[in-house]
C-alpha cells in the first residue's frame, strides 16, 4: 500500500500551523495499514520539516516541488498491479491541475481525497457577465478545467424589460449547489465513483472549499469497501 499526501494548505492562523500540521503528518506516520508515504510539498521549509519529522522512517520518500508535476509522474512510474493507496490532494487554492486528477484516476488503483477551491469559482464568477474579466474567466476555466462553463453559468436577466434595440444583460444563474454539481459531473466522468462531497465553511460561516472523495478502482468490491468509510469522514465535517 501506498500512501500518498498533497501540497499543504491551512485554514487555521498560522501561529498554529505547525503544531497541526506536525499532528497531522505524525498521525499519518502512525498508521500501520501503509507500507510506503509519498509526501509532496512545494514549500522549502515544509519540506524541512517533513525531512525532520520522518527522519529514519524507511516507508517516507519526500518530494521538492509542485505535486501537479510530481504527482503525476508518480503515478506514472509506478506500478499499480499489485498497488493500492489513498492521495491527499489539498492546495491553498486554484493550484490544481486536473491533469493530476486523470493521472490518479488512469492508475485505476488510488482513491483520492481532494480540496476544490469553491470560494475562488464563486468569487471569480461575477453576478454580472459584463463584470466578467479575462483574467477572472481565465481563473474559473482552470478551477473547472472547462471553457464552456459560461454557458451553463449565465443567462438573460429576468428582471430585464426588453424592447426592440437592446437585448437583456446576462447574470449568474447558479449557486454554491450547481457549482458543487458541475464539478461533481466533471469528476464522475475521470472517476468511476464520486461521494457527495462535503462542504468546508470559514469563521463567517461562507462556503470556503469542498472535499471531494473519488474513487479510481472500478471494483464493485473495492467500493463496496471504501465507499462507506469515505461517506462517514465526509460526513464528520
Amino acid at each position: 500500500w501506498s500512501f500518498t499526501f498533497g501540497d499543504g494548505m491551512t485554514l487555521i492562523p498560522a501561529d498554529e500551523a505547525e503544531h497541526v500540521f506536525s499532528g497531522s503528518v505524525k498521525r499519518a506516520l502512525s498508521i500501520d495499514a501503509f507500507d510506503q508515504f509519498f509526501f509532496i510539498e512545494n514549500d522549502q521549509r515544509n519540506v524541512a520539516s517533513l525531512r525532520a519529522i520522518a527522519t529514519g522512517d524507511p516507508r517516507v520518500e519526500i518530494i521538492a516541488g509542485d505535486a501537479n508535476v510530481h504527482l503525476v509522474d508518480l503515478c506514472r512510474r509506478l506500478n499499480w498491479k499489485n498497488r493500492r493507496g489513498v492521495v491527499f490532494v489539498d492546495p491553498c487554492g486554484p493550484e490544481t491541475n486536473w491533469a493530476m486528477l486523470r493521472a490518479i484516476a488512469a492508475t485505476k488503483a488510488l482513491d483520492v481525497f481532494w480540496l476544490f477551491p469553491l470560494s475562488a469559482v464563486y468569487r471569480n464568477a461575477p453576478h454580472d457577465h459584463g463584470a466578467l474579466t479575462s483574467e477572472k474567466r481565465a481563473m474559473v476555466s482552470k478551477c473547472l478545467d472547462s471553457d464552456n462553463w459560461e454557458d451553463s453559468f449565465y443567462g438573460a436577466s429576468q428582471a430585464f424589460v426588453s424592447d426592440l434595440f437592446e437585448d437583456a444583460p446576462k447574470v449568474r444563474h447558479v449557486d454554491i449547489d450547481s457549482i458543487e454539481t458541475f464539478v461533481t459531473a466533471k469528476l464522475k466522468a475521470i472517476f468511476p465513483h464520486v461521494e457527495k462531497p462535503a462542504r468546508l465553511l470559514g469563521s463567517k460561516k461562507a462556503p470556503l472549499f469542498n472535499l471531494f472523495f473519488a474513487m479510481a478502482n472500478p471494483s464493485p468490491a473495492a467500493k463496496k469497501v471504501a465507499s462507506p468509510i469515505a461517506r462517514h469522514l465526509l460526513g464528520e465535517i
